[in-house]
């Protein structure tokens, strides 16, 4: 499993509460998370985390070519725009044949401060983008010759 964003910003002792959590509710998967800050204090057996940046396709996609392909993919990182939409693109490749992939808080689609805006609908590049980015990707996959299958957590 991976999930994007660890928390608890810039330092390097706090967050990891979801990594934790995902660890009891799955006691064989190894989890990996990805957050912009060095959050090395927070590993532990089956948690491994790794410093890096999400609009980064090529970091992305590095992960995915080592550690993939994945059952589930959480992205519950910086929820602007561009960050979602390229960390879904990249990596939605890389979730198996029934695995999930799920994009959190995905309100921040009409907040301007994530580069949102309910009067800019069906722009691409606006954050309103994410929830049409993931219905444009996953109606291409619905034949099942594609891997995964995408979800929207609010």
């Amino acid at each position: 499993m991976l999930e994007l964003g660890i928390g608890g910003f810039g330092d390097p002792a706090l967050g990891g509460g979801s990594l934790r959590m995902w660890k009891r509710f799955f006691p064989r998967a190894v989890l990996y998370g990805v957050d912009l800050f060095d959050k090395t204090p927070l590993r532990e057996q089956r948690i491994h985390t790794i410093q890096g940046d999400l609009p980064d396709a090529a970091f992305l996609t590095s992960l995915g070519d080592e550690l993939g392909p994945f059952d589930m993919v959480i992205d519950d990182g910086s929820h602007n725009n561009t960050d979602v939409i390229t960390a879904f693109w990249t990596l939605f490749p890389y979730v198996r044949n029934g695995g999930m992939y799920i994009v959190e808080d995905l309100q921040t689609s009409y907040w301007p401060g994530y580069g949102g805006s309910s009067s800019r609908a069906r722009r691409p590049g606006d954050q309103h983008g994410v929830p049409e980015a993931v219905a444009g990707r996953t109606a291409l996959r619905g034949d099942g010759g594609r891997r995964g299958t995408a979800a929207a957590a609010r």
